[in-house]
């Protein structure tokens, strides 16, 4: 059954007034109540519905249902995904990537990661001619909040090659067997910019 963007609890004025889940979509992004917020026109959002965790230091999807956006092949994508963490220890840190349809034409993506109430650790991750390899992972830190929740905000942008798949977050923990918690309501946000 389709959701409107105000059921889904959406304010006005974030562009996408009015939109309604598709009941049957054909490129793959429907989903059910529980995970969608908006999709309209090239803009999708989708909310991780449990909390995600790795104890590990090998790239995983942040969750390959909750948060999972068939792109089509030769478009540009804008994503932002935000969220509330914790980690197992102070000198535990996130790593934050994305993955996606294979031999992408350009990749670059960036964070911002509040490891403590005082402290935003912003870090800009681009390889050669701005492409870098999937699950190259931002945040170089060595540091976490521990038990006290922050915020994270990783976004960037995907110049999508001739295969069309499925664009996903992914994370890990920056030391192996110290966890890393994504809460529950994390949003990923994709805008199709040649729409």
């Amino acid at each position: 059954m389709p959701v409107t963007h105000k059921e889904a609890g959406m304010p006005s004025g974030w562009g996408v007034e009015g939109a309604t889940a598709p009941a049957d979509d054909a490129d793959a992004n429907t989903v059910s109540p529980s995970q969608f917020i908006a999709a309209h026109d090239g803009v999708w959002a989708r909310r991780l519905v449990a909390d995600a965790v790795s104890g590990a230091i090998a790239m995983a999807d942040v969750s390959a249902t909750d948060l999972s956006v068939s792109i089509k092949a030769n478009r540009r994508y804008y994503w932002r995904f935000t969220g509330l963490y914790v980690t197992a220890a102070t000198a535990t840190a996130i790593r934050l990537s994305i993955n996606g349809p294979t031999t992408p034409t350009r990749v670059n993506h960036w964070a911002n990661v509040v490891v403590t109430i005082a402290t935003l650790i912003p870090t800009w991750n681009a390889g050669a001619a701005n492409a870098i390899a999937y699950d190259a992972p931002v945040i170089a830190s060595t540091a976490g909040p521990g038990a006290v929740v922050c915020p994270f905000l990783y976004e960037g942008i995907i110049e999508n090659g001739a295969n069309a798949g499925t664009l996903r977050p992914r994370f890990a923990s920056e030391i192996a067997s110290s966890s890393v918690t994504i809460q529950r309501g994390a949003v990923l946000q994709v805008i199709e910019l040649d729409n």
